[in-house]
């Protein structure tokens, strides 16, 4: 049961960053068009494909176990599997898929908030420290990859 939970929230949170990410760069990319392409319904079903995703993956990885043991000193599940190449293969897989997706959006915010800040004219923008509308959402920019750089 602890494994299955692990494996499942473990999941759900590398997936749901990866949709986060994909949202964020979709919203900053195309600012005007993003609600038809992310609407609520679509929002709803992507978060809902995760969960089901999950639990399957969950489901069929839980079949291949002999035994299992909980250490309750360090509070660990360890499994006892016949296939154990195939579950730490999947795993990785999972891994290097929702990081490369992540890694993709937040290059592509970075490419195109430094497109935007290089075509427009520094009388224009000022310093980054003017308090000019344009100046700030730049910033915003910045510190937004700044801060999601930092969760990956």
């Amino acid at each position: 049961m602890v494994n299955s939970g692990m494996y499942t929230f473990g999941l759900c949170s590398l997936w749901h960053l990866a949709a986060v990410s994909v949202v964020k760069c979709t919203v900053i990319i195309r600012p005007l068009t993003h609600f038809s392409i992310f609407s609520d319904r679509v929002l709803r079903a992507i978060i809902a494909t995760i969960w089901i995703m999950a639990l399957v993956v969950t489901g069929a990885l839980n079949v291949g176990i002999n035994s299992a043991r909980f250490n309750w000193i360090a509070a660990i599940a360890s499994m006892a599997r016949r296939d154990k190449p195939f579950a730490s293969t999947f795993a990785a897989i999972n891994v290097v898929i929702a990081t490369l997706i992540i890694m993709a959006a937040y290059i592509k915010v970075f490419l195109v908030v430094r497109r935007q800040v290089r075509s427009t004219p520094s009388a224009v923008l000022g310093s980054f420290g003017s308090s000019t509308i344009f100046g700030s959402s730049v910033r915003s920019a910045k510190n937004l990859f700044v801060m999601c750089a930092a969760y990956m």
